[in-house]
């Protein structure tokens, strides 16, 4: 790098658990560094917030509500985004989940070995769900080599 900050014009940035502190971090410095940025919480309100302040700071910003321990929402959100926008360049999974919120789900589904468990499960709805995107322009292959490769770390 020549000393200048990286820059993400045209990329699109997703940033579960965006509204609030880290997450919100992350989001602020995405649109400082020209990306579109989506701002994805349960939290409807301050990821509104979040969303508006980065607009008012002139970047380009929108909030989504999502609930990420719920698949079909999770699914739904990313192919919204996706047919939004067109793609998913960068995408910062921070939402956290308590465990009594899916206290319908068996203990073994989310402790197998093969996923790793319930982030692994997050990441993996998330990638499926923005994977179309990335294969579609022929980016896929390489980012679910890289996603193996370092789903065991």
């Amino acid at each position: 790098m020549n000393g200048e900050p990286f820059r993400l014009d045209g990329d699109v940035a997703v940033i579960t658990g965006g509204a609030r502190g880290l997450g919100r971090a992350i989001a602020e410095v995405l649109a400082a560094r020209g990306a579109t940025v989506v701002v994805v919480d349960v939290l409807e309100n301050p990821a509104l917030q979040t969303a508006r302040e980065i607009r008012d700071a002139g970047g380009v910003a929108e909030a989504r509500t999502l609930d990420v321990t719920d698949e079909a929402a999770v699914e739904t959100t990313f192919s919204g985004i996706v047919e939004a926008h067109g793609q998913v360049d960068v995408l910062v999974n921070n939402a956290g989940c308590r465990r009594t919120k899916v206290v319908d789900r068996a203990a073994k589904e989310w402790q197998e070995p093969e996923t790793g468990g319930k982030a692994r499960i997050i990441v993996e709805i998330g990638r499926r769900a923005a994977g179309g995107a990335a294969e579609s322009r022929g980016q896929g292959e390489g980012a679910a080599q890289w996603h193996e490769s370092h789903s065991a770390r």
